[in-house]
């Protein structure tokens, strides 16, 4: 939560060519291709993160209630199985970031673009466990959406959000040993949980 934290303070491209330069040690080359952008722009990317982190430039503060609705409506979406009009709550850059931990399907690298992002929600939903439902709940302090099937946690979502209100990250917590402690709620049900780190 701490990584997350200060990882809120960059954009969605800085975040993404931070992480895949600084920590998963890619090339400025392979860098280029994941998000979509000349490797000189990567470089500067990564230089901007660097300073923004310096200067722990504070991340923005979208009131909880917004916050709230808008994730009750992707958990409404989700569990009507129509997805597609996830795009329109997202910022054009969002990044989505998966842990599985290496015991469950998971994306291997950051997906970058609200389009890529529909896609990806798009391919992965209908594959869900039958019986799957999404709800609102508060995890580390902080609205959260829960996916629960047969009564157990199989993922967290976790939101940043962008200055006007869009999400702009996402990060999903499949692996199990992160989900174990969750309690789970009925449906709509907003409590409290210490739920599972984000990363």
């Amino acid at each position: 939560m701490a990584l997350l934290a200060v990882l809120e303070r960059l954009t969605p491209n800085e975040r993404a060519a931070f992480l895949l330069r600084q920590v998963f040690d890619y090339a400025y080359a392979d860098v280029a291709s994941i998000i979509g952008k000349p490797e000189a722009t990567c470089r500067q990317l990564v230089h901007r993160a660097q300073k923004h982190l310096e200067r722990g430039a504070p991340r923005f503060d979208v009131p909880r209630q917004k916050r709230e609705e808008l994730l009750q409506l992707f958990a409404d979406a989700a569990n009507a199985g129509d997805l597609a009009p996830l795009v329109q709550w997202l910022d054009r850059d969002v990044v989505l970031t998966t842990d599985g931990g290496g015991r469950v399907p998971s994306a291997l690298r950051p997906i970058v673009g609200a389009d890529k992002v529909v896609r990806f929600f798009l391919g992965v939903w209908p594959k869900r466990p039958a019986g799957t439902e999404v709800f609102l709940r508060e995890i580390n302090g902080e609205p959260a959406l829960l996916a629960v099937a047969d009564g157990i946690p199989v993922q967290t979502l976790h939101f940043d959000f962008s200055e006007d209100g869009r999400l702009r990250s996402i990060f999903i917590v499949r692996n199990p040993e992160k989900l174990h402690h969750v309690v789970v709620a009925p449906p709509g049900d907003v409590k409290k949980s210490d739920g599972p780190p984000a990363t």
